[in-house]
């Protein structure tokens, strides 16, 4: 924040005094300063010179940098081919000494990480990458004099120190030479090496397999791919620019075009000054920690997948060299699965979060069919490794210190997660490894819950954003470059923006506060409504296939907990939704009727479905229904379009209106609350009023007795009706439509006590709109509700028919109802 104010108070407030910088402090700061020639001016780009300017960077560098990583990969999992040709043997590696040589690997990595991104910080970034890659390669040509386990493990432990650069120098280097909407796929693209190196390595350890040497063959992969390593380290050496300034293969003019290209990210070139407040900064922000904890989940699939591969297919009874082959399509999978993922992130806006939750779930999906599928089942069980790894991570922050940090961070957290995976698969449970693979669909399972909240939080955040610069000009372009090139970070740059800048709109905000469910109701009146229903609704699908697939009791019991947890979002948001859209309240009052009554109708439907598939397909086909319906639901639930009135006017305000100078600091101060706040705001809110409104507290408690009893019905009419009257699962299924019938009648009930109350008891017209009018609904429902129950129990006997018990569900379901209807139109949702 000094640095933002003191940026602002050498340079002004106007575009023209932005015009007019000085740019020597800038170039002390930023290497990107010294080609804007001392100003920055014509900040313009035509687009026909920028079209050509990244057509070069893509024809030079994009080459390079694919090749590199594919070679980095070979490298560092050639020693899965390796173990299939003999190693394990020749070497003496007994017990899981093969899944230490794997995780020794990401000890080095971990190691050599946030000191390598340091001296990338402090030297040429791409010559100190260079030299790495000749080391690495021969430590990697140094393995073939390995014969033990010790010999063996210090050459990985080495190997991993080396090579821990590479990816967050080519990460850096994605920044540094391309603007945000272009990094995703570029990165697809080079990180998609790794699918690459998968069918090139298949191919050549194939071949390796087919050699009649003196030489064993298990060496053969670390002499190939250690003397090519070394020889590119050389001309990646020779060739590679560290960053737009130094690239030779670009004219004067194109450096100047290609800088100035990158630095309207905000997020400048190349600084070399470590900056504490940055590091505080970085680690106080939430997005730090849910990305490496996003990370950790995301390898420790990964490092057993890489290490274990080969071995894993080979345990599904194919050969040793039908292996090596049939790891190449699980290569072309990731290839296909990234380039197209990077493809869609560059292309439409704001669609990162659901193409990561996408491919989770189809690795989530791989994951538990590996798991589940027999023995005999080779060929099921082989296709499934192909989709393991459709997984993508994309993520962008400013500030060179601060970048540094996150980089280092998260692949920390890839070394850790790359450091248990292997762990977990035993060589005691080979060939299936249950362990390895049940851990495997739990890191998946969790990724989709973290990219979830992610999202949330970067919602938020880019609306504030967007609200803060909604009305920078044209002229205003100077400010950002250079604010980039004073090396401030995301968040200091919104503080960097000053008056002249931007202009400060004042929306109205609506006082009356809507009282929902303890966590999505005031979560929606936070980030709108269809944000939280979005975002829930695939976790729900998710964890509902998790029911699905459950192996035992504890997991199926975890899995309905959360599915219990992300389904009740639509009811808890429903009575809110209704209320922002119908104002009137006897038409508010008709829509929750008929809201509450569909949704008392939906639970009966489940036990007729089950009833009968059960029996026939067994019971975990009642999920994968329930699956399937939740998945052609998601098309609409996409089109649902956002209600809450503050949420609206915002959005309407960040496009439309301009700010108001008078209340700067104001709303300056509410856009930038923090996160902690917030959340503690929206969901303390309603324990505050659940302890401190009687009110509150007795509609809360009344409630939670009638939810509790309805949701025991569940269990009590099959008790009852199969086994005192001796019904099947799917007749007592059809029992149970009698409740939903009764929530349905509750229409017709509401209709006629609508019409009918007022008058009897002589209420002014001017209260029939009023919500307490609506209250003594409960007291019609509540005896209904007792009734129907010593109806049900004192009628359960085999000398009375069945119909006698099985009516009372309709009182039973229309009290339900009555008491819902009343006390939700009371509390106004």
């Amino acid at each position: 924040m000094t640095q933002a104010t003191s940026c602002n108070n050498q340079h002004g407030s106007s575009p023209a005094d932005w015009r007019k910088s000085d740019m020597k402090q800038l170039q002390a700061v930023d290497v990107g300063a010294t080609i804007l020639n001392g100003t920055v001016d014509n900040l313009q780009v035509q687009s026909d010179e920028d079209r050509g300017v990244l057509r070069k960077i893509d024809t030079f560098l994009l080459p390079i940098l694919a090749f590199t990583y594919m070679i980095q990969f070979l490298d560092k999992s050639c020693i899965s081919y390796a173990a299939l040709w003999g190693m394990k043997t020749d070497a003496h590696l007994v017990n899981d000494q093969y899944s230490w040589l794997t995780t020794i690997f990401y000890l080095g990595y971990m190691v050599g990480e946030f000191p390598i991104n340091l001296l990338f910080q402090k030297f040429d970034i791409a010559r100190t990458c260079g030299i790495f890659i000749i080391l690495w390669g021969c430590v990697l040509l140094s393995m073939t004099a390995g014969h033990n386990f010790a010999g063996l493990a210090t050459a990985r432990l080495f190997l991993g120190i080396l090579e821990a650069g590479v990816s967050p120098c080519f990460v850096l280097l994605t920044a540094m030479f391309y603007r945000r909407s272009e990094q995703p796929l570029r990165t697809a693209i080079w990180f998609s090496m790794n699918g690459v190196a998968n069918i090139i390595g298949g191919l050549i350890a194939y071949g390796i397999g087919h050699l009649h040497s003196a030489l064993p063959a298990w060496k053969f992969p670390f002499i190939i791919f250690g003397s090519l390593t070394v020889v590119w380290g050389f001309v990646f050496l020779l060739v590679t620019p560290s960053n737009p300034t130094k690239a030779k293969w670009l004219s004067e003019r194109e450096r100047e075009i290609a800088t100035l290209r990158v630095l309207q990210n905000e997020t400048g070139i190349d600084n070399k000054t470590f900056k504490m407040e940055q590091v505080k900064e970085a680690l106080l922000d939430v997005r730090f920690w849910l990305i490496n904890l996003l990370c950790l989940a995301n390898t420790i699939p990964n490092g057993a997948v890489s290490a274990f591969a080969p071995l894993i297919v080979n345990g599904f009874g194919f050969s040793k060299f039908n292996s090596t082959l049939l790891g190449m399509p699980s290569g072309a999978s990731q290839v296909l699965a990234l380039w197209i993922s990077g493809y869609l992130a560059s292309s439409f806006k704001g669609i990162r979060h659901f193409l990561m939750i996408g491919g989770l779930l189809v690795a989530l999906l791989g994951g538990v069919l590996i798991f589940t599928l027999p023995d005999s089942n080779r060929v099921g069980r082989l296709l499934t490794t192909f989709v393991i790894s459709l997984t993508l991570l994309q993520s962008n922050v400013a500030g060179r210190t601060k970048k540094t940090i996150f980089t280092s961070a998260f692949f920390v957290s890839y070394c850790v997660g790359n450091l248990i995976g292997p762990q977990l698969f035993f060589e005691r449970e080979a060939p299936r490894y249950p362990s390895g693979f049940a851990s495997m669909i739990a890191c998946f399972a969790a990724q989709i819950a973290i990219v979830s909240v992610m999202y949330v939080i970067n919602a938020r955040e880019n609306r504030r954003r967007d609200l803060l610069t909604a009305n920078v000009s044209e002229d205003n372009q100077a400010a950002a470059v250079s604010a980039g090139l004073s090396d401030i970070t995301d968040v200091m740059f919104l503080v960097s923006l000053n008056h002249d800048q931007y202009s400060i709109f004042e929306w109205p905000l609506t006082s009356k506060k809507k009282q929902g469910p303890i966590v999505w109701a005031p979560l929606s009146e936070e980030y709108g409504r269809r944000l939280i229903v979005i975002a829930t609704f695939p976790l729900f699908a998710t964890f509902t296939m998790a029911c699905a697939l459950a192996p035992s009791w504890s997991p199926f019991l975890g899995f309905r907990l959360l599915t219990g947890i992300f389904g009740s979002s639509i009811v808890a948001l429903g009575p809110g939704i209704l209320a922002d859209i119908y104002r009137d309240p006897k038409a508010r009052g008709w829509s929750i009727a008929v809201f509450m009554g569909v949704t008392g109708f939906g639970p009966m439907l489940g036990p007729i479905l089950s009833g009968f598939i059960s029996p026939a397909k067994g019971w975990r086909w009642s999920f994968w229904i329930a699956l399937i319906l939740a998945g052609a639901t998601f098309i609409f639930v996409l089109q649902f379009p956002e209600t809450y009135e503050p949420i609206l006017v915002k959005k309407y305000a960040s496009e439309t209106l301009t700010w108001s100078p008078s209340k700067d600091s104001q709303n300056s101060k509410q856009n930038n609350r923090p996160w902690r706040s917030i959340l503690g705001e929206v969901l303390l809110r309603p324990l505050y009023l659940l302890f401190t409104e009687p009110v509150v507290a007795a509609c809360s408690v009344y409630l939670a007795l009638c939810y509790s009893i309805f949701y025991m019905s569940f269990q009590v009419f099959p008790y009852i009706f199969q086994e005192v009257y001796d019904l099947s699962p799917g007749q007592c299924g059809l029992v149970q439509l009698t409740i939903g019938a009764g929530c349905v009648l509750t229409l017709p009930v509401y209709w006629v006590y609508e019409r009918l109350l007022p008058r009897l008891v002589n209420i002014p017209s001017a209260r029939n709109k009023e919500e307490l009018f609506r209250l003594p609904l409960a007291c019609l429902g509540g005896p209904l509700f007792v009734i129907s129950l010593f109806w049900l129990g004192w009628s359960s006997h085999v000398d009375v028919p069945f119909a006698v018990p099985m009516i009372a569900g309709i009182p039973f379901g229309m009290g339900f109802m009555c008491v819902f209807i009343a006390i939700l139109y009371l509390t106004r949702s």
